[in-house]
């Protein structure tokens, strides 16, 4: 693959812009300001943007087989989302209250894999959300929740916990929704940055955005890298593939509080051509009536 450069492609900036996901139906690009709260939504080669303000802080959501939308918010509360309507119907229990969430991603089983931040000097924990709304607990002390994906044959799981500076894959069985022996996959250690937000494309390469490395790299399904894409800002956060074309990569990033003079195009939404389509994106089936 030729060296490729993300570029900008439009003119709204994110405080933390995060987990972006192409609708194939909608044939749009969401994506969540965590900061902000907002959930938005753009078309390409239109003008058609739009933002929600749904929560204090919005970490990560997905697509619901019904057509409605699940949030994972502040203190690990959990919305669904339709009709630019958001009500609860989960949450975490814990007292204090749990992190907020941070990266999320639909399973192979209808499931929600969601991971939690740090909070008052207790550590994050990955959890998975079944579609009977039970949650259960994957993983304990984690640093910073980032980069859930599966394979295409939904057999492997992969996940990032940002501070270890590497990519775990799981081993995933997508009829009972469970996961299981986890190991490394890809180490980072040598790399600039750290491993943030992933995608899976339709060949089960994977495409992780590095924090504060100003790049995403293309791994090979065993963790070999293959390429790597330079995006114009520090802090890239997260990946999809989509578009017209279906081979389009949008890239997020974090844009910070205020405007970074060095780091003009910071919070920006950037793509570049993936070469490769994506994987249609799956879908929760979540029960969100009590």
């Amino acid at each position: 693959m030729p060296p490729l450069r993300a570029e900008p492609i439009l003119a709204v900036r994110c405080h933390l812009g995060e987990g972006p996901l192409w609708h194939p139906k909608e044939r749009c690009l969401y994506w969540c300001d965590i900061e902000a709260g907002e959930l938005h939504r753009w078309t390409p080669g239109g003008e058609d943007h739009r933002a929600w303000a749904v929560a204090r802080q919005l970490g990560g959501f997905t697509f619901q087989a019904d057509g409605s939308m699940l949030l994972f918010c502040e203190e690990g509360r959990v919305r669904r989302f339709r009709g630019a309507e958001a009500t609860e119907f989960a949450s975490l229990p814990g007292d204090p209250p749990p992190g907020r969430f941070n990266d999320v991603s639909a399973d192979p089983a209808g499931g929600v894999i969601c991971g939690t931040m740090p909070r008052d000097g207790r550590l994050g924990t990955l959890y998975r959300l079944s579609a009977d709304r039970r949650f259960q607990v994957l993983a304990t002390e984690v640093g910073c929740s980032n980069g859930i994906g599966f394979s295409p044959g939904g057999d492997r799981m992969y996940f990032v916990d940002s501070p270890l500076r590497r990519l775990d894959v799981w081993d995933f069985d997508p009829t009972a929704g469970s996961a299981s022996n986890r190991r490394p996959l890809a180490d980072f250690a040598d790399l600039p940055g750290v491993p943030d937000g992933l995608t899976v494309d339709a060949e089960g390469c994977l495409w992780v955005a590095f924090w504060d490395g100003g790049a995403v790299w293309r791994l090979s399904p065993d963790g070999q890298r293959l390429a790597s894409v330079e995006v114009p800002t520090r802090r890239p956060t997260s990946v999809a593939i989509g578009g017209p074309d279906g081979r389009t990569a949008y890239v997020t990033s974090y844009g910070g509080p205020a405007q970074d003079p060095d780091d003009p195009l910071a919070g920006l939404l950037f793509a570049f051509p993936a070469g490769v389509e994506g994987k249609p994106e799956l879908l929760s089936s979540v029960e969100t009536q009590a």
